[in-house]
């Protein structure tokens, strides 16, 4: 007998998590938008114990949030009535991590993905802003001034996760394997490492 299946199709994650196109909308659901805020910044440049070579490279994170629920995820939430997507993000940026995303140059954020969590009923637009290569000193001044976020602890608290490659199952493909992200995340994620491969 042949075997006429494909390979070419991947299964979903999560079934519970659909993907749909950039800023669909499914009747009968709120709307959310997350930030995926990142950098590449040389995080092991006082480092003793890594080689004296790689100290100054700069390795890519991403500001994440360890949610009031115990799930991992971004930056954002729920779109208010009458508002766009982006006058949302830039609101629950503020709101949760103290970022004003005008102040940053960071307005013109990439559409990155939108999915559609069907037990939730919560269709989720994530965005990317990048500010480049950056020293340390603008990673601790993002987590500095998230401490003084108007929803600081109540929604979560951010840090800085590494998305770099290390093999061996850290880094990347740790975050990747978690069983602790919130829902779409690590959809979110996988999108995200197809734009920002390094």
């Amino acid at each position: 007998m042949q075997d006429n299946t494909t390979n070419d199709v991947k299964a979903p994650t999560n079934p519970n998590v659909i993907e749909l196109p950039f800023g669909s909308e499914v009747e009968g659901t709120r709307n959310g938008v997350f930030l995926i805020l990142t950098a590449k910044a040389p995080i092991y440049e006082n480092h003793e114990h890594v080689p004296e070579a790689t100290r100054p490279v700069p390795h890519r994170v991403v500001f994440m949030v360890q949610r009031w629920d115990g799930r991992v995820g971004f930056p954002g939430g729920r779109c208010e009535k009458g508002e766009t997507r982006l006058e949302a993000l830039k609101r629950e940026a503020l709101e949760e991590v103290n970022v004003d995303l005008s102040t940053y140059g960071l307005e013109t954020a990439i559409e990155l993905c939108t999915h559609h969590i069907v037990n939730a009923k919560f269709v989720v637009h994530a965005y990317v802003s990048d500010l480049g290569e950056v020293g340390t000193t603008v990673l601790r001044g993002f987590s500095r001034r998230a401490v003084d976020a108007d929803h600081f602890l109540s929604e979560g608290t951010p840090f800085w996760a590494h998305w770099a490659d290390y093999g061996r199952g850290k880094g990347k493909d740790a975050l990747l394997k978690s069983s602790g992200l919130a829902s779409a995340v690590r959809e979110e994620l996988e999108a995200f490492a197809l734009r920002f491969p390094d």
